[in-house]
């Protein structure tokens, strides 16, 4: 049976082994968009679920093998540290866009109840602000994406924001001035 995280720093950490178990190809991304709950680590500037981030000394390895954990029972611990962002307020935009990045570079998109959670007072600094990505209309009239726009999409979510930015810029100005 696992324990749940005890302390902020548990969850630090978790966070840090959940990102390294990705990086490292752990079949972790194969459950990414599954995930509901985000949670924000702003020391590292990255996220992690709550099934995953809940429990102390969680690894790749370990949550792979494991069928008992439950994001219901650790979200109530989290809850201690963290609280919900609401949907159009720029933290959530910014933690959104993270989430967005990690997964695009899996070709994974975020699941639809997904909701992000950061510390308790947490702020975006002047450091931490990024447009947005661009909004790109992929619905057909049967609200289903054209292949083609979910290709490019997702290639533009794994970009880093200035990338991100230049081929916006990019766009944008050839839209104004077709060739």
């Amino acid at each position: 049976m696992w324990t749940p995280s005890e302390n902020y720093e548990d969850v630090v950490e978790t966070v840090r082994a959940f990102n390294q178990g990705l990086a490292e190809g752990q079949d972790l991304e194969n459950q990414l968009s599954y995930f509901r709950a985000w949670y924000y680590i702003p020391e590292l500037d990255m996220v992690g679920p709550s099934k995953f981030i809940g429990y102390k000394g969680m690894t790749a390895t370990e949550y792979m093998s494991s069928t008992e954990l439950d994001g219901k029972v650790t979200e109530p611990i989290l809850s201690r540290w963290f609280d919900v962002l609401l949907p159009d307020i720029p933290e959530a935009k910014y933690v959104g866009n993270l989430v967005e990045r990690l997964l695009g570079q899996y070709n994974k998109i975020i699941n639809r109840k997904a909701r992000f959670l950061a510390p308790h007072q947490w702020h975006l600094t002047q450091d931490q602000t990024m447009p947005s990505p661009v909004s790109v209309a992929t619905e057909n009239k049967f609200g289903e994406s054209r292949p083609m726009v979910e290709v490019f999409w997702r290639a533009f979510l794994g970009l880093y924001p200035e990338d991100q930015e230049v081929l916006a810029r990019r766009i944008a100005s050839h839209m104004r001035h077709p060739k």
